[in-house]
């Protein structure tokens, strides 16, 4: 097992989507064979725009993405929710590090530029799955206004 590899399974058992028996045979829960090869994390996001120093020691007690979200809202402040993916094996090591430690379910915070993504990590996924995660939905047709 490669010290990537490793990282990238405390990440998962951290996250609790590899059972300790799993991770001794590399196996994520409900995930393919694949996914032990190379995890792809599924992640819940919420990308905001700039956040005034002023509301930053009101987002540290928070816990989930919708008490996150909730606080955005009720300060007018532009957001974005959606999934976003991390390859276990491109990763930097400090963010599979910084996964590692956390809870099951734990919000965890990156800086986006001026803003923030606050992340959680809902399962891990061969790449195949995130392969079809990541394609957009197919264009629907537009149909003339009546």
């Amino acid at each position: 097992m490669t010290i990537c590899r490793r990282l990238v399974t405390a990440a998962l058992l951290a996250a609790g989507l590899m059972s300790a028996p799993m991770a001794a045979a590399g196996q994520p829960a409900g995930a393919p064979a694949a996914t032990a090869e190379r995890p792809i994390l599924v992640l819940d996001q919420v990308r905001s725009g700039l956040i005034p120093s002023k509301l930053m020691p009101a987002i540290q007690p928070l816990k989930t993405l919708e008490e996150v979200e909730a606080l955005l809202r009720a300060n007018d402040l532009a957001y974005r929710r959606g999934i976003a993916l991390i390859d276990s094996r491109s990763a930097p090591a400090e963010l599979v590090k910084l996964i590692a430690g956390l809870p099951p379910g734990e919000v965890f915070v990156l800086p986006d530029g001026g803003g923030a993504t606050f992340n959680r990590v809902v399962r891990a996924v061969s790449p195949q799955e995130a392969a079809r995660i990541a394609q957009p939905p197919p264009a629907r047709p537009r149909t003339p206004a009546t």
